[in-house]
């Protein structure tokens, strides 16, 4: 069990930095670690695959973007969505989740930034699929 708890809290870590860019709060690696527990069932399959691509220090960003328009009920889907209400309860993300500021110019480029990097994020997703089957 503590084997499982370390490579939990392996994937909380790797996973708010992909979606956060920033190390993550322990307090949200201990409720990702109970609430994966509680929430979410994976099979061996799933696990094994999760732990490859922990360990090739996959981008997860990229293969959840994929997954998440090829197969929305992948293991990895599930654990970036768990992750994020996590986040989503702490006030320290607040301003990852809202802003309050008017930019329009700011956002409009902002925008098709973004639109690129999924662009690109997609395409690389994919690929790495590939390398990871």
């Amino acid at each position: 069990m503590s084997g499982d708890l370390a490579q939990l809290r392996r994937e909380a870590s790797a996973l708010h930095r992909a979606a956060f860019g920033r190390d993550v709060f322990e307090e949200v690696t201990q409720r990702y670690t109970e609430a994966h527990c509680v929430a979410l069932r994976v099979n061996t399959n799933e696990s094994e695959w999760m732990q490859r691509a922990l360990e090739q220090r996959a981008d997860l960003e990229a293969l959840e973007v994929v997954l998440r328009s090829q197969q929305p009920e992948h293991v990895l889907c599930h654990k970036f969505k768990l992750l994020i209400y996590i986040a989503e309860a702490f006030p320290e993300y607040y301003i990852d989740f809202v802003n309050e500021e008017r930019r329009r110019a700011v956002s409009f480029f902002s925008l098709a930034f973004h639109a690129l990097r999924t662009i690109y994020k997609y395409l690389r997703g994919r690929w790495l699929l590939r390398t990871l089957a």
